[in-house]
């Protein structure tokens, strides 16, 4: 009997709104309607108003602007760059090293260990131990470089054990399969043994690893933006309504991260900003299900495989 091939909803829309924001990211920047540097704190209305900032949605300003006078449109779409890449590269360097790591650790027939995931640093939050580590680094003056620099190695650190252990206990599996016993019990290689056994049967796990690692790096950038370390640094100003923590890249959690004690006074500044984060997060979500049913139908078809 035939099985019919159902559409995967999922992973077109994901695939196609993940598309869409990586497109942004690089073009953003040179399509923004306004520079990060025009800012209106006043503005005079057409009946004679002044009005102050922020300002909601109108036709010249899309998605209104902030409190500093800046347009929010423009803003988005110049810190764009910084979610999308910086969540990549962290992801990427997680799954390069903690798959060979793990990749190594298992053909060596090493037990498996979760690294920082147990013993007394398991205890302690993750978002603490960061905070912990990268106040020290997000001094005002820092260039913005060599702070993204720095929450990378940090945040990369952070997630290869995991991955490393994942690898590790998949690959003590795959080397116990018959063909695998076969190949070498007729003098293949180790490296033979590699790519010919061990890398086809982890291709899908690894690509469904690197997406569900895009969301918890995209997670664990909005918590330390909640503690107001945002993605490159964090401008300080005090003045006499108190002390404000401001992005210096525009990254998106890191403008939910300067505004959220605004939820209550604008929360249409909120639901822009919250809700431009939430369709980026469904887009890797949507990706990582549609692949999951995308492996699962395959296996159905081929189950020998």
């Amino acid at each position: 009997m035939i099985k019919v091939k159902s559409f995967n909803l999922p992973l077109w829309i994901g695939g196609v709104l993940t598309s869409i924001f990586i497109v942004l990211a690089i073009i953003g920047p040179w399509i923004a309607p306004y520079t990060i540097t025009d800012a209106k704190i006043l503005e005079l209305s057409p009946t004679g108003e002044l009005k102050l900032t922020p300002a909601p949605p109108s036709e010249e300003h899309w998605l209104g602007r902030d409190r500093l006078g800046r347009d929010i449109f423009s803003l988005l779409l110049h810190g764009l760059k910084y979610t999308i890449f910086i969540t990549l590269l962290v992801a990427l360097i997680r799954l390069l090293f903690g798959f060979f790591i793990g990749l190594y650790q298992g053909m060596n027939g090493k037990e498996v260990s979760r690294g920082l995931s147990i013993g007394y640093l398991g205890a302690i939050p993750q978002i603490l131990l960061l905070y912990i580590i990268l106040l020290p680094f997000m001094e005002p003056e820092q260039p913005i470089w060599i702070a993204v620099l720095i929450q990378c190695i940090v945040m990369a650190l952070f997630g290869i054990p995991a991955i490393s252990a994942s690898v590790q206990e998949k690959t003590l599996l795959l080397k116990e399969r018959l063909s695998v016993l076969v190949s070498q019990t007729m003098g293949a290689s180790r490296g033979w043994i590699i790519r010919k056994h061990i890398l086809p049967a982890l291709k899908e796990d690894l690509i469904m690893m690197f997406v569900f690692e895009m969301i918890l790096v995209l997670n664990l950038i909005g918590q330390l933006s909640v503690l107001h370390i945002f993605l490159g640094g964090t401008n300080v100003r005090e003045d006499q309504f108190g002390i404000e923590y401001l992005s210096k890249t525009f990254e998106w959690l890191g403008l939910i991260g300067q505004d959220q004690n605004y939820i209550v006074v604008y929360p249409w500044l909120m639901g822009i900003l919250v809700g431009s984060y939430l369709l980026l997060l469904l887009s890797f979500y949507l990706l990582s299900k549609g692949l999951e049913r995308k492996y699962r139908q395959q296996y159905s078809k081929y189950p020998y495989m």
